[in-house]
């Protein structure tokens, strides 16, 4: 937009200034050039690359309902909605704020969240990829885009989990980003400050879980055994995609 006709045209998340650092650390002057070139430099260099054109840009208009708004995050998989009002952006929707909410004006008490996360099929149990504290940080920050993860347990020799990296903790520590990506957890650990890590078992009921969330304000939780080994995560896009889909099936063919 020209700056006498200010208005919306796109938005820069986490995952495009990831895939940012990790275009550049290719790039034969590598992070050098990170801060010189525009954003539009960047997305023409990824469409070449790839072969794909720029994302459309989703969004909402503000009369929209919430299972609207989480109807476009889910289909779309991402992560923030702009809502606009004739083309002027009111407010960017995410799920953490929705969740808030939700939390906030029902009761957690109902039948539906006594039961567990493990029966009711919420989150990744099985399969989980994961770090260890000497994996490279441009390797942590590839799992997470190439597989579409918002976190990886950073687990030891005995798979048990002694750490979490998020891909949002990319800008807790932006500066080591973008001048050594090949530092470690434990580099990073011996800089920047540690964070409580939060977990639970898959035998905690949907209530607990959300209160969890709530009280912490994580974005995942981490789900282990009686013996501190990672058995699953549950994310708050999970809780949400079961939401959506228990609407689908109130509504009924």
């Amino acid at each position: 937009s020209t700056q006498s006709t200010w208005g919306l045209c796109g938005m820069l998340t986490i995952t495009d200034y990831v895939k940012m650092l990790l275009h550049f650390r290719d790039e034969p002057d590598g992070m050098r050039e990170f801060w010189g070139r525009p954003i539009r430099t960047w997305y023409q260099q990824r469409a070449m690359k790839t072969g794909r054109q720029y994302d459309l840009l989703i969004s909402c208009n503000a009369e929209d309902s919430l299972l609207t708004a989480l109807n476009l995050l889910h289909q779309h998989h991402i992560h923030r909605l702009p809502a606009l009002h004739e083309h002027n952006l009111l407010h960017v929707i995410c799920r953490p704020s929705i969740l808030a909410f939700f939390a906030a004006n029902h009761s957690l008490d109902s039948k539906l969240f006594s039961f567990s996360i493990f029966d009711l099929k919420i989150g990744t149990f099985g399969r989980i990829y994961t770090g260890t504290p000497s994996t490279p940080l441009h390797t942590l920050l590839d799992t997470c885009v190439t597989h579409q993860v918002s976190a990886l347990p950073i687990i030891n020799e005995e798979g048990v989990l002694v750490d979490v990296f998020s891909r949002y903790d990319v800008m807790n520590i932006a500066s080591e980003c973008e001048h050594n990506l090949n530092s470690t957890i434990t580099d990073l650990n011996a800089t920047y400050p540690t964070t409580k890590l939060q977990v639970c078992s898959k035998e905690d009921c949907l209530g607990a879980v959300l209160r969890h969330m709530m009280r912490s304000g994580t974005q995942q939780l981490i789900c282990l055994n009686t013996g501190r080994q990672v058995e699953g995560l549950v994310s708050v896009g999970d809780i949400f995609n079961f939401f959506i889909s228990f609407a689908g099936q109130d509504k009924g063919p």
